[in-house]
């Protein structure tokens, strides 16, 4: 069996045991259309539970390779493409056998996998994303962040979330409310990547979700702040920096001093290219003031640093 991606997924691909729901459409090997065809939407839906046999061998091999969302062509031959032909008797004789295949989504079996079993497998692959995000792989650290982040909500109760109370009082450190704290170390993680690769928008969106659970979590108020600043939204990357200082001025020790420093250190960054742009801009209005012969000041009482 021979597989070619048209579209690509994302999260994590389904375990056995997971119910998936997919779309599909046999075709022959001489159809050229097979692009066009992408995501699948003509095809006939089909819910299985992966790994039961519920499905040809062909398909439950390239599901479990899958990622929602994704869309894929599969060439088959021999006996598999005789079991496909089956599905759809009114293809014309041929040796070989595609099946465009789109993976529209997948839960997992609640009574194999449990919140301890969840958390676990993301556990994994978010250590595997801190090792990309140190070599500075920073698409394949996102890739394993997401799939975490699949098996966390898979696996979280709708009602579940982290407190909204400062970060680490969550009651419980095991079940849903574990869950849930991965969740916003996921989701932190995730923002801190798209800063890296300067997805600044992504990366508000993904503070703003931390932060709607955790209204002082001060991880996601610092990448706030420096998404805000990639942004040039300086009023608020200001505001998470005051923010930041309050809390750390009521955490102790070492913890509320890096956290200050940290503060301290963003707003001093977000002044400083507040100033430039103030000047770039002073710069153009007196070219253009220039032509007409008026001058304008060198310097801008809002360059002094409040």
């Amino acid at each position: 069996m021979m597989k070619r991606v048209l579209v690509d997924g994302d999260g994590c691909p389904p375990p056995d045991g997971a119910s998936v729901q997919t779309r599909y459409e046999i075709i022959g090997d001489g159809d050229t259309e097979v692009a066009s065809r992408a995501p699948g939407r003509r095809g006939a839906g089909f819910a299985f539970v992966l790994g039961q046999g519920e499905a040809v061998g062909c398909v439950e091999s390239a599901v479990r390779t899958m990622t929602r969302g994704e869309v894929a062509c599969l060439s088959v031959e021999g006996a598999a493409a005789a079991e496909l032909r089956e599905l759809a008797p009114s293809l014309a004789p041929c040796s070989a056998v595609r099946i465009v295949l789109e993976l529209e989504g997948w839960t997992p079996n609640p009574s194999a996998d449990g919140p301890a079993a969840a958390r676990d497998a993301a556990a994994a692959h978010k250590e595997a994303g801190n090792v990309a995000f140190k070599a500075k792989q920073f698409a394949r650290a996102i890739r394993e962040y997401m799939c975490a982040m699949d098996l966390v909500e898979q696996a979280l109760p709708p009602s579940a979330c982290a407190s909204s109370t400062p970060s680490g009082t969550a009651a419980g450190a095991g079940g849903a409310a574990a869950l849930a704290v991965l969740r916003l170390d996921l989701l932190n993680n995730i923002a801190l990547c798209s800063i890296q690769t300067g997805n600044f928008a992504a990366a508000l969106h993904y503070c703003n979700q931390v932060l709607e659970e955790d209204r002082v979590n001060t991880k996601g108020l610092n990448r706030r702040a420096r998404a805000c600043l990639g942004l040039h939204d300086f009023g608020s990357a200001r505001r998470d920096c005051n923010v930041l200082l309050e809390v750390a001025a009521g955490l102790a020790g070492d913890v509320g001093r890096r956290v200050a420093k940290d503060a301290r250190a963003v707003l001093g960054t977000v002044e400083k290219a507040e100033a430039a742009e103030r000047k770039a801009e002073r710069d153009a209005f007196g070219q253009a003031f220039a032509t007409v012969g008026i001058t304008l000041p060198r310097s801008d009482s809002r360059d002094v640093s409040l």
